[in-house]
């Protein structure tokens, strides 16, 4: 696993794409990795599971994403 730091724009919302049902799922999205939990800030444990997540994707080449629940 490749020790970096997540940069600023790593989460950025112009990196994102918010799906709130899973019927929705873009075909683009399907196979990849994601990380799952209850995300109510991204704190240091946080960013070791999204970079994980990420780093499995990457490896693999495919997409990474990230599921959370609403409400918290």
């Amino acid at each position: 696993m490749k020790n970096r730091v997540m940069g600023p724009n790593y989460l950025s919302p112009k990196n994102m794409k918010i799906i709130r049902n899973y019927k929705n799922n873009p075909d683009a999205a399907k196979g990849g990795v994601v990380a799952l939990g209850n995300f109510d800030g991204v704190h240091k444990g946080h960013v070791a599971v999204i970079r994980h997540a990420k780093e499995i994707a990457e490896k693999n080449g495919v997409p990474s994403g990230i599921l959370t629940f609403e409400p918290h």
